[in-house]
């Protein structure tokens, strides 16, 4: 680009285009931090420089643990991803980047994703440097540590530290504004986290030999961490993380004439002509907020659409998921067809009492699901003391444990797997608890709630 083409601008005039980048960025949980390309491009190999003047500014854009509630997830409520043969994160991230050139349309914006690669596979950017050159990021690496602990040859791949955040964040990519030069920006270093080879050293293992304990990012005390919801997406291999996607978009689905259709390609995709059960998954539409009254109303229209289709003979039962006490008195003060299942979390950490014992009274079979707790390894549910021990003593797996306490209570079980040897224990479950094993189980003593609550639900 000639340099004629450049604008130079001032700090204070900056400033002017963070506000821009501020509205549509930092209230979906992102973070924007500017660095000229000249202090990116002194710090990579000539095959991964970017071409533009030493002076232009540009923005590595960071994804906070809230982008994926505020931002991801309603994203893919609304979208068709399927229709779109790429990852459902990189079409969000797409679609969120493209805010940044619509909010300042006067500029000349070139925006490289962290997946965005060349002809020859090599990243078009490498999100690290940036991060670490714009002090928005510590990134550690081999060459930080003392020589000496490594063997000169091993292969030591370096791993980015947020100040705040530690390792729960990712850079998404950088937006760079190639007409824009700002030379009086100033360089900010990037912020000294881990105090010593020690410290470094125990990051770098941990990222390079048990990077899927998640322990990594924990090295330091952080303000906010992933989500459990985000940590099983993110556990999930990328080909099986449909089941999620469904879930997330399933809200959108309701009414009357959108809970038929949903029906209809529900079976299209089985290729069935009938089911088993067919369930509404949450109490509220997408496009509602959990406190809009209108939620009620959209619920009784689903209803009655799932009330069309059981009696059309191609369901064999009908019913609800993650419905409260509340939602289902609603439900049934103009409905005559009860749901035959309310599917709900339902663990020792999260005991619904009440919901289960009006559920029996009214002859709604109450199914559970994360009766592991979370299936984010390790699950703090399977390695409680108590759990551990009981299972010890009884001769069976802790997630055996938790599966025969509650079919005992009469309820339904949705254990995950794709460990045959795991599926095999699940089904397992010949042996009986006792009244005092079971009293012990409902006494643990902790409360935690691992799945989206729908008490926020009217």
């Amino acid at each position: 680009m000639s340099t004629s083409a450049m604008k130079e601008v001032s700090i204070e005039e900056l400033k002017e285009v963070e506000k821009h980048l501020d509205t549509v960025l930092t209230p979906a949980g992102f973070e924007y931090h500017p660095f000229k390309i000249g202090w990116y491009n002194e710090q990579v190999a000539p095959t991964f420089r970017l071409p533009y003047h030493d002076d232009a500014v540009a923005f590595i854009i960071i994804s906070t643990p809230s982008m994926f509630e505020k931002t991801f997830i309603p994203f893919v409520s609304k979208m068709d991803c399927e229709r779109v043969k790429q990852d459902p994160l990189d079409q969000c991230m797409a679609w969120q980047f493209a805010t940044i050139k619509q909010a300042l349309p006067s500029h000349t914006i070139e925006i490289i994703h962290d997946f965005d690669t060349t002809p020859n596979k090599r990243p078009r950017v490498l999100v690290q440097t940036a991060g670490h050159v714009s002090g928005a990021v510590r990134y550690y690496q081999y060459c930080d540590v003392t020589p000496g602990y490594w063997q000169p040859h091993k292969k030591i791949f370096g791993v980015c530290l947020h100040p705040q955040y530690g390792g729960w964040f990712a850079l998404r990519g950088v937006a760079i504004f190639t007409a824009l030069t700002c030379p009086h920006l100033p360089k900010r270093q990037p912020r000294e986290i881990l105090m010593d080879d020690a410290a470094v050293v125990e990051l770098l293992e941990r990222y390079n030999n048990n990077w899927q304990d998640w322990s990594f990012r924990d090295v330091i005390p952080v303000q906010e961490k992933y989500s459990h919801e985000q940590k099983n997406y993110f556990s999930t291999k990328p080909a099986d993380r449909q089941t999620f996607i469904d879930k997330y978009r399933s809200p959108r689905d309701q009414g009357r004439e959108e809970s038929l259709k949903a029906f209809e390609n529900s079976l299209a995709n089985l290729h069935l002509d009938y089911l088993d059960l067919y369930l509404i998954h949450w109490p509220a539409a997408s496009r509602f907020k959990p406190e809009d009254p209108r939620n009620k109303e959209v619920r009784g229209e689903s209803w009655s659409g799932l009330e069309e289709i059981y009696k059309s003979g191609r369901v064999r039962a009908v019913g609800v998921s993650n419905y409260t006490v509340d939602h289902l008195k609603d439900l049934l003060s103009f409905t005559a067809l009860k749901p035959h299942v309310n599917q709900v979390e339902y663990h020792p950490y999260y005991l619904q009492k009440e919901l289960k014992s009006y559920c029996e009274c009214q002859g709604i079979h109450l199914q559970a699901y994360s009766s592991l707790g979370t299936s984010v390894q390790p699950s703090p549910l399977l390695l409680d003391p108590t759990v551990t021990s009981l299972a010890t003593h009884l001769s069976c797996s802790p997630a055996q444990l938790l599966l025969r306490w509650a079919t005992q209570q009469g309820i339904g079980v949705l254990p995950k797997s794709t460990t045959e040897d795991h599926i095999r224990e699940n089904i397992k479950l010949d042996f009986d608890l006792n009244e005092e094993d079971l009293k012990t189980l409902f006494n643990l003593g902790i409360s935690h709630k691992y799945a989206w609550d729908p008490s926020t639900v009217v």
